[in-house]
């Protein structure tokens, strides 16, 4: 789908997307394009595959076709890092970061792994509804997210489970 067309015919869409290996199976492009197109935003968000051997050149990759701004999944999540020009503190906490945004060519990372988790634990009543502790089974970099955030909210105890 071609949102530019959509909403601004003649001026070039803002492009996103998600950076991974594999990554065409993901449903990325079809939630996000719809939703561009019916804000009325010149946007297109696409699928990068990039094998991992080349985690060193996402940051080149992102300025150099002036992405807007990208979605990492694992492994890129760790290796970003220290590639970009500012982390936000969530990520650095984390130690991954599975947001980039490019604001002329300097690239700001983010972690929204934990946050995520955290705003869905508040809206059920918040760590104390959970004895101040509960058990975590996701991806190690996520499982980092949340296990920051949830320290920061009151939470004492975390069980981790990895298959």
């Amino acid at each position: 789908m071609n949102v530019s067309a959509v909403t601004n015919p003649g001026a070039p869409p803002r492009v996103f997307g998600i950076v991974g290996h594999p990554v065409d199976h993901s449903l990325s492009p079809s939630i996000h394009n719809p939703l561009f197109a019916e804000l009325g935003l010149n946007a297109v968000y696409i699928a990068i595959p990039v094998d991992p051997t080349h985690a060193d050149r996402i940051a080149d990759l992102i300025r150099d076709k002036n992405l807007a701004g990208v979605n990492l999944t694992v492994p890129f999540k760790e290796r970003v890092l220290p590639l970009l020009d500012e982390v936000s503190g969530a990520a650095r906490r984390a130690g991954a970061v599975n947001v980039v945004v490019n604001t002329n060519g300097r690239l700001a990372g983010h972690n929204t792994d934990g946050e995520g988790f955290i705003r869905a634990l508040l809206a059920e009543g918040g760590p104390t509804r959970f004895y101040r502790g509960f058990m975590l089974k996701t991806g190690f970099v996520a499982l980092n997210g949340a296990i920051f955030n949830a320290v920061y909210v009151g939470v004492r105890t975390v069980l981790r489970s990895y298959e």
